[in-house]
């Protein structure tokens, strides 16, 4: 997957958090001014990359270290948004499974090749199958998003 797609999918999971809930976001903050120069908390993906990785070598951490990142950190911003769905009313239900549907497929995609990332190995196998799994959760965002919307509205 390109980076585009996952540019458009982060934009996409980005307008998500801040619609409708009435909060301003950090770029909306840094043009009013009011803007707070606060570090941003690892992520469950960055401790999960660096428990991962610690023992790595150089040649694995080439060839599969910014892959894993990369998935890591879009199944970060789908279960973020995920989590920023409220659908009080039930219109989003379809939707919402969806995105799990597809979350869970990302994640069992990870959980296959997981002891070859905690052995540092890194085979040709590995980058595909990172981006199978970011190809699912991407799919789960765009349902994350869309049951959003849903909600909404």
């Amino acid at each position: 997957m390109g980076p585009i797609y996952r540019l458009i999918l982060i934009v996409g999971l980005v307008a998500l958090a801040a619609c409708g809930q009435g909060e301003s976001t950090p770029a909306a903050e840094a043009s009013s001014g009011n803007a707070q120069a606060a570090p941003a908390a690892p992520s469950p993906g960055d401790h999960e990359y660096a428990k991962l990785t610690a023992n790595w070598s150089d040649a694995a951490l080439e060839s599969c270290g910014k892959p894993l990142r990369e998935t890591l950190g879009t199944r970060d911003l789908v279960q973020g948004a995920l989590d920023g769905v409220k659908d009080p009313a039930g219109k989003a239900t379809a939707e919402i499974e969806d995105a799990r549907h597809w979350k869970k497929q990302g994640d069992g995609k990870l959980a296959s090749i997981r002891p070859q990332l905690e052995a540092g190995t890194c085979g040709a196998d590995i980058p595909l199958a990172l981006d199978e799994a970011v190809q699912a959760y991407v799919k789960a965002g765009t349902s994350a998003v869309q049951a959003g919307q849903i909600a909404g509205s």
